[in-house]
């Protein structure tokens, strides 16, 4: 006998892709199913007990249907919860205010509200996230939440542990417990990909006959494609005081799942789901709602090979920084501040990462100076839709503050093909937190519409991946030469050869992150700020007194002759070049390129200098790049250490 029935298809009556907050409950004798649209449209349907499909008007609730799991009734009784950063000042309160706290530590705490009675939970150097709530039939309140903490290998690289706690009330006292281990297709092992779905989302759901389930959705399998890869939805029963084996409720090829807050009723739950491979393209497909039987599921077997990361607490961590951190210049002081300029949330339809949890990481953990969120306007089938960008901008902006951290508003522009380059990305940088937004997906000729429109913004743009085609805007500011996804000048001729073509760019670094580690994700970038605030940022950007590194915050300063990184040089040669530097270690070598040859090499260098190297080469552009010791493991994917070894200064130009 089949477990999983299919109660309704929902193919023909929407759009693959675009489905957001898709959730299903069940309301007397009919099941309710609906989604928002990227257009903020809102679409219903009831679904009989005979089947039939009706488009029908959204009912009110108090709680949006898509984050139902976070409030509940039963009876008489009814409970809240949400996380909230921890602060020791702040009023705790539901909902939790996203203004960032004044201080306390970088972690979230879940506050839940039961029958008016407030109840709070932490722990140690982890953050509590994502929580949801029931009452099983005997009317025990319980809860679920993610467990997330930072863990670190033998190579530097960063990453997080999840897996799910639950609590009951039992006797007037919470019992809590690791119920759920989630790192399987979250945590490398080797490579790790992307995935559509909702593997940070517990539910817990009442058991008609007794106890609850928690249920979590997996994908599968664990370094799978992110565009050809399903997942399957897990579950665990807690029955007679005592949890069951987990086991794999759906194995058919869905994603997104969505249980009914109903619960288990006669041995079976309605889920809504989406298909793991549409009709038309790769990615997430057409609704479909399930009915799943819960008895006689397979085993899911424990998960292995995580043992080479250990737990550690970066809210304790300092990381090095160069002792002089300003510079005077031709009448100028300038500031050196680090931060990464493409970094993604789950707003990005491949990545993880709630937009808050993110901005407390940037700041407090990486202890970043800036950062840009940069999340995909459409990829995958999926938009970055008016409201998130919306919501974007404004907690970005309720982040910054002059002199001591910026969230520079910004997205991604994801072009798939530009005839032979693929893909052609742009990370797009603002000087406003009002900005518009241009995806590519709804032009018939993408780039000549981006050209045309960043024009009437005060945005700029940086290039993305190895291989990519600038175009005659002078908007186009940076070329991203290395990121968590590979050191790509390093490999490319793609950089030195639009440099030969004329065009006048600066060199950046990013995490281009999707782990969830914004700023300790392998790529960063040193910027010579005349002041540090939003549009000195951007300035800085524009006039390309920036430069790259693999993570590592190395003061690097470089001239030829009068004429700084980013800077045109006038005049005639000989031509000396000035590199200053302060490295966490001693400096293995710096090299000098020209027209993308190396003229010069210094080797064997302490950790600080300050030197000239004359008689260069007559050339159209020199940059430096410097190397300490140590190497750089090479990982699969969006994995690298933290802290790379290599600096990449902006190039000076020579002029004709």
């Amino acid at each position: 006998m089949e477990r999983v029935t299919v109660l309704a298809d929902m193919a023909g009556r929407h759009t693959p892709h675009d489905v957001y907050d898709l959730w299903v409950e069940v309301t007397n004798s009919a099941i309710l199913v609906g989604w928002d649209r990227y257009d903020s449209a809102r679409l219903t349907f009831s679904i009989g007990t005979d089947g039939m499909v009706h488009a029908v008007g959204r009912p009110w609730a108090l709680q949006k249907q898509g984050t139902a799991y976070t409030v509940v009734w039963h009876g008489d009784n009814w409970m809240a919860a949400e996380h909230r950063l921890r602060d020791d000042t702040a009023e705790k309160h539901i909902p939790p205010d996203p203004w960032p706290p004044d201080n306390g530590e970088p972690y979230f705490d879940i506050v839940c509200v039961l029958n008016g009675d407030k109840h709070e939970f932490s722990g140690e150097a982890v953050s509590l996230l994502f929580p949801a709530v029931c009452f099983d039939s005997d009317d025990t309140a319980w809860l679920a939440w993610v467990r997330c903490g930072d863990v670190e290998n033998a190579d530097g690289v960063i990453d997080q542990f999840n897996e799910i706690e639950c609590a009951r009330l039992q006797d007037g006292e919470w019992l809590r417990e690791v119920v759920a281990d989630l790192r399987y297709g979250l945590q490398p092992k080797a490579g790790v990909w992307g995935y559509p779905g909702r593997r940070r989302r517990p539910y817990i759901v009442p058991d008609q006959r007794g106890g609850v389930w928690l249920m979590w959705e997996r994908k599968e399998p664990h370094d799978g494609s992110t565009t050809k890869v399903s997942g399957i939805l897990c579950g665990r029963r807690f029955a007679d005081g005592r949890w069951q084996d987990p086991v794999r409720l759906v194995e058919e090829p869905y994603m997104d799942y969505f249980p009914a807050m109903q619960g288990v009723v006669d041995g079976a739950i309605i889920v809504a789901a989406q298909k793991g491979v549409p009709d038309t393209e790769p990615g997430r497909g057409e609704v479909a709602v399930l009915s799943v039987e819960v008895d006689g599921a397979p085993p899911l077997e424990p998960d292995s090979g995580f043992e080479k990361w250990r737990q550690i607490n970066l809210a304790q961590r300092e990381f090095f920084l160069p002792a002089d951190r300003r510079m005077a210049m031709n009448g100028h002081t300038y500031e050196l501040i680090f931060g990464d300029p493409h970094t993604h949330t789950g707003l990005s339809t491949d990545a993880e990462g709630d937009l808050v949890e993110m901005l407390s990481y940037a700041r407090d953990k990486a202890k970043l100076d800036f950062v840009a969120i940069t999340d995909n306007d459409y990829i995958y089938g999926t938009r970055l839709t008016d409201e998130a960008w919306r919501y974007t901008m404004a907690l970005s902006q309720l982040w910054s503050e002059d002199g001591q951290f910026i969230a520079v508003p910004a997205y991604e522009w994801t072009l798939a093909n530009d005839g032979p380059v693929k893909p052609q990305h742009r990370s797009i940088l603002f000087e406003s937190y009002d900005q518009s937004i241009l995806r590519w997906y709804d032009h018939e000729e993408p780039m000549e519409a981006l050209v045309s429109w960043i024009q009437t913004t005060d945005g700029i743009m940086n290039t993305q991946h190895p291989h990519f085609r600038l175009t005659d805007s002078n908007r186009e500011a940076n070329m991203e030469v290395c990121c968590g996804w590979g050191d790509y000048i390093n490999k490319s001729d793609c950089f030195h050869e639009h440099l030969n073509d004329g065009f006048k760019v600066g060199f950046v670094g990013t995490s281009d992150g999707h782990r969830r580690s914004p700023g300790l994700g392998g790529g960063l970038t040193g910027l010579w700020v005349r002041e540090f605030t939003l549009a000195g940022i951007i300035e800085a950007f524009r006039k390309r007194r920036c430069y790259a590194t693999a993570g590592a915050r190395i003061g690097l300063r470089f001239w030829v002759n009068d004429a700084f990184m980013g800077q045109i040089l006038g005049g005639d040669g000989p031509y000396t070049a000035r590199i200053a530097v302060e490295a966490p270690r001693e400096v293995e070598s710096v090299e000098i390129f020209a027209d993308g040859d190396v003229v010069a090499t210094l080797t064997d260098l302490p950790a600080s200098f300050d030197e000239e190297i004359a008689d260069l080469p007559a050339a159209s552009w020199y940059y430096a790049k410097v190397t300490m010791p140590g190497g750089f493991p090479e990982y699969p994917s969006n994995i690298a250490p933290a802290e790379g070894p290599w600096a990449w200064s902006s190039p000076v130009f020579v002029s004709e």
